[in-house]
């Protein structure tokens, strides 16, 4: 009996949030995009925030997991709140906009963007001041 993907099952329950962030990174440039949310969904259970942040992007995009607009942005969330400077910017721009199933709040869109912001993002910089001028 092959026993490979018991093997595979097994390593990846060995290997730290960074490596499995990186195999789903190799399977989603590739365009295996449900082998892709698989690692992500294992890095992401590590606690590797940009892997938390990808993985909400597969939700949102239906990609390789089934389309959940709400686990999306629950992802986002997580990463946003562990340092992840892409999923504030996708945070903002949900409440900005008002999609995703987020009810618009322009207040919590510039809070996201701030935060975003001081960590250097510069999309965020620029965002900020658009929407603080107005």
């Amino acid at each position: 009996m092959d026993d490979s993907s018991s093997k595979g099952t097994q390593a990846a329950g060995e290997a730290n949030g960074q490596e499995l962030f990186e195999k789903g990174e190799a399977f989603y440039n590739a365009r295996d995009y449900k082998e892709a949310a698989k690692y992500f969904s294992l890095a992401a259970e590590k606690g590797n925030e940009v892997a938390m942040t990808y993985l909400g992007a597969c939700y949102a995009e239906g990609e390789g997991v089934e389309q959940d607009k709400e686990e999306a942005v629950k992802w986002y969330r997580k990463a946003a709140e562990k340092g992840d400077t892409d999923a504030m910017c996708f945070l903002g721009e949900c409440f900005l906009v008002g999609f995703f199933g987020v009810e618009q709040d322009k207040e919590e869109a510039i809070k996201w963007y701030r935060k975003a912001a001081e960590k250097g993002d510069t999309f965020a910089e620029e965002k900020l001041k658009e929407l603080t001028s107005q």
